[in-house]
């Protein structure tokens, strides 16, 4: 008897703890079977309860939307349903874990639209239409176009509408209580406007800036027009003109952009250059000469390009906000700075020295010069290389020295001081040279004691002249020898 009772308790137990939960849905809306539903605003209410106090549920409609929740305790729970159809039966169902439960309804009759005729049957904006019924009644109701409503009053079944010039695109009528039901009849209004197709924008904007644009036709805005940006990267982006005829976009990347718009047969496309921030850059200096260091400031880690007549000579990072670079050649020097979405640049140009030299023909280098003997003359660089670049050396003004290959000969013929100079040629620093030149000390030394025994001897000999009377015998003989006339011999 104990092993019976035993054997009944354990059933109890087993049957009690596999039962199936107990599912209730109640406070269901729209109620199974309801009619004239609207077809706006509809949300469909269920009231879930179960004996365990969680689910797993599916809330679906015919129309295909649908939403879940698991794990979720007695409460109520909704879809809220859009896009629906006039004069519609739908199906929805509530599935809680494994237990479906079914609902339908019916939305409301939109009205017969055939008593609707609308004239001239394709409206213009900024233009007249008609409306006209089939039966001579007062009503009233609106035209409702994007987002503007106009209202429009009915007697004896005829009313006309004037909507803006720049209104246009899919349009509904709705009016109210016509036999009993209200009415409602889609169309479509032209656009009225007249003109050229016309875009109005910026040229150039800075990176990450936002882009204003407006479509306009004959001058006057556009509303939901397409327009698309074109990005450096070939990329598209559609957008739409709002109710002033204006788009806005970001424009993230540098490069040249396109915007294009058709409308009404017409097409227009416009470049706009999406330029670098600015980025700060500076150089010590503006001119060097060849073998000077360029110190470069600008923001840390901002990467520099050095570019000699368009041809990258070095590259590198500016780590500290600091890069100093060496040039090795004369020339026009551009410093491009890029950090993020900032771009700088900076130009600098590197000249080279040019040095006058002077060789005696023993090629040793001289300032002291001599007149009558022949010299080299060379135009070098700091590396004492000859500059071909330079034809002709100056002094005195007016003469030159010709050079071949950066060399020539010269045989002063002037003592003094002299000076040679370089003519001012593009990408070179000259430095001219002063001279001393002498004549030749021999010859100077033998003129002087000739010309000076001369003047002597003319003194001497006029002094005895003019004192030739005080002079003795012997000497006034020797000093007119020769003067006195000849004796003649008688015959």
């Amino acid at each position: 008897m104990r092993k019976i009772l035993l054997l009944v308790v354990l059933l109890l137990l087993f049957f009690s703890t596999t039962a199936t939960a107990e599912i209730i849905v109640s406070d269901v809306y729209p109620s199974i079977g309801a009619k004239n539903i609207d077809v706006s605003g509809v949300i469909l209410t269920v009231t879930i309860n179960s004996t365990e106090g969680t689910f797993d549920y599916r809330i679906e409609c015919s129309n295909g939307q649908f939403t879940t929740g698991t794990n979720s305790t007695n409460g109520t729970y909704i879809l809220e349903l859009n896009n629906l159809k006039y004069n519609t039966k739908y199906w929805w169902n509530v599935i809680v874990d494994n237990e479906s439960f079914s609902f339908y309804f019916t939305t409301k009759s939109a009205g017969h639209t055939e008593e609707i005729t609308i004239f001239p049957e394709k409206p213009v904006s900024g233009k007249t239409f008609a409306i006209v019924l089939n039966e001579r009644i007062n009503t009233a109701g609106y035209v409702y176009v994007g987002d503007t409503l106009y209202p429009i009053n009915i007697q004896n079944g005829f009313g006309t509408v004037t909507v803006d010039e720049t209104t246009y695109g899919d349009a509904v009528l709705w009016l109210y209580g016509v036999n009993s039901s209200d009415i409602q009849k889609s169309f479509y209004i032209d656009v009225g406007i007249e003109g050229s197709l016309g875009l109005d924008t910026t040229d150039v904007i800075k990176v990450n800036e936002v882009l204003d644009a407006t479509i306009t036709v004959g001058g006057k805005p556009i509303k939901d027009v397409e327009v698309i940006f074109v990005s450096p990267d070939n990329k598209e982006i559609v957008l739409h003109t709002d109710s002033e005829g204006k788009v806005s976009h970001i424009m993230d990347m540098v490069g040249l952009w396109l915007i294009k718009c058709s409308f009404l047969g017409q097409n227009v496309v416009k470049e706009i250059n999406v330029e670098y921030k600015p980025l700060g850059i500076t150089c010590d200096n503006n001119k060097y000469v060849l073998g000077d260091d360029v110190r470069i400031e600008t923001e840390e880690n901002t990467v520099l390009d050095i570019t000699k007549d368009g041809v990258i000579k070095f590259q590198g990072l500016a780590t500290n906000g600091i890069l100093v670079y060496t040039p090795n050649e004369p020339g026009n020097y551009r410093v491009t700075g890029v950090l993020n979405n900032k771009k700088g640049t900076v130009d600098f140009t590197v000249y080279q020295e040019a040095f006058i030299k002077v060789y005696n023909l023993d090629n040793l280098q001289v300032q002291h010069l001599s007149t009558g003997e022949k010299y080299m003359v060379k135009v070098v660089d700091s590396r004492d290389r000859p500059l071909s670049d330079f034809k002709e050396i100056y002094y005195d003004f007016s003469k030159t020295i010709p050079l071949t290959g950066g060399i020539g000969f010269w045989t002063p013929i002037t003592a003094g001081n002299i000076q040679l100079t370089l003519p001012d040629l593009d990408g070179f620093v000259t430095n001219n040279i002063n001279l001393l030149i002498e004549g030749k000390t021999e010859n100077t030394a033998e003129i002087n004691i000739y010309g000076i025994l001369f003047v002597v001897g003319i003194f001497i000999v006029l002094l005895l002249y003019i004192f030739r009377d005080k002079l003795p015998d012997s000497i006034k003989d020797i000093f007119y020898k020769g003067l006195k006339p000849k004796r003649e011999i008688p015959i």
